[in-house]
């Protein structure tokens, strides 16, 4: 469960995709940098929604308060 809640460390996951990149055959490495460049987009995403929608509830409940 701990995990699960474990800060992220983005060098230590650059450097995993790196080393399982460097022990593929030529041909493959672009498949494990295309995933990791794919993920990190996917957690961007995530993120910019996340504060859009802490916005979203922020300014309703600002509304709620100043009626």
């Amino acid at each position: 469960y701990d995990d699960v809640f474990a800060p992220v460390d983005i060098q230590r996951q650059e450097e995993l995709v790196e080393q399982i990149a460097a022990a593929l055959p030529e041909d493959k490495r672009t498949m494990i940098v295309e995933l990791a460049d794919n993920h990190a987009r996917h957690v961007w995403m995530q993120q910019e929604g996340a504060y859009h929608v802490g916005v979203a509830v922020g300014r309703k409940l600002r509304l709620r308060r100043d009626a």
